[in-house]
């Protein structure tokens, strides 16, 4: 996961924000 945030802080908060989607509402997967 921090090796990502290196790649791009843009995608970092893309794959952080889609995760915390995924963890709160599982059904949405």
């Amino acid at each position: 996961m921090l090796t990502n945030c290196l790649f791009g802080s843009n995608f970092c908060t893309i794959f952080m924000l889609w995760v915390m989607v995924m963890f709160m509402y599982p059904q949405l997967g």
